[in-house]
């Protein structure tokens, strides 16, 4: 298998229950990136409420808004259901 990028949600899946990462979890992907394997989370939450993830983590991409705003990287784009 070549894994290409992992995609994963915030609440319940990548966060604590207080809401924070673990070191453990950091680690796992700085290593991933060194393997060059991309890293985007998924939420239903704003990007205001998003934020802080996205500056700890920097992900290569985030969904936000249970889909309707993608970001990836630098660049926004919107998606109409």
């Amino acid at each position: 298998m070549n894994t290409k990028m992992i995609v994963t949600d915030l609440d319940g899946t990548l966060l604590r229950r207080d809401e924070t990462v673990s070191e453990y979890t950091l680690d796992v992907f700085r290593r991933v990136r060194e393997c060059g394997i991309l890293f985007a989370f998924a939420t239903a939450r704003s990007p205001e409420a998003s934020r802080k993830y996205r500056e700890l983590l920097s992900p290569d991409g985030d969904v936000v808004m249970g889909g309707c705003l993608v970001y990836a990287r630098e660049h926004r784009s919107f998606y109409e259901k």
